[in-house]
């Protein structure tokens, strides 16, 4: 094969790689979401045979793949929000995340954070925050061991005086 000015050099491996990650890994997602693996039904036409196979939603697929391997990610998860009165994920490229912990100093109040995008096990924890929450953007904000969303949610809780509220009801517990 001559080599083209301009033209890329394709080589099989890369080709069968492709095939592999768009066709194959569909299917096995599919198929290992599924609680069985369905069986086809045949659904008779006048001119043709079809064949349906019963749908599954692939978030639930990922939810339930998600609950099979034990994941101490969560477990790290679920203690830093227990242990922090506010506790935020957020990454450092995110505006809503600046703003919300501005939000937070300006109502003088001390919170906890983790930049997902630092910690080696960043993409873990937000995996876990995902199923945990099904939130999947950042900031993701707890208080007092209880989701409270994102950035708009902490603004609304702050300016309607629920955020404050949220923390004395704890402190009064303690």
């Amino acid at each position: 094969m001559a080599l083209v000015p301009g033209r890329p050099v394709r080589s099989h491996l890369w080709t069968r790689c492709l095939i592999f990650i768009c066709i194959i890994v569909p299917i096995l997602v599919y198929f290992m979401a599924a609680d069985t693996v369905p069986h086809p039904t045949q659904v008779q036409t006048s001119k043709t045979m079809l064949w349906a196979v019963p749908q599954v939603q692939l978030p639930d697929a990922i939810n339930r793949l998600f609950d099979r391997w034990p994941s101490s990610a969560r477990a790290e998860v679920e203690e830093m929000i227990e242990e922090y009165p506010v506790m935020m994920f957020s990454m450092t490229s995110c505006k809503w995340c600046t703003k919300a912990k501005e939000v937070l100093a300006r109502q003088r109040i001390t919170y906890a954070y983790l930049e997902l995008d630092e910690d080696p096990q960043g993409a873990a924890f937000s995996r876990a925050l995902e199923h945990m929450t099904e939130q999947t953007t950042v900031p993701n904000i707890f208080v007092n061991g209880q989701h409270l969303g994102g950035y708009m949610e902490l603004l609304n809780a702050a300016r309607s005086g629920q955020l404050k509220r949220m923390l004395r009801a704890d402190s009064e517990r303690r």
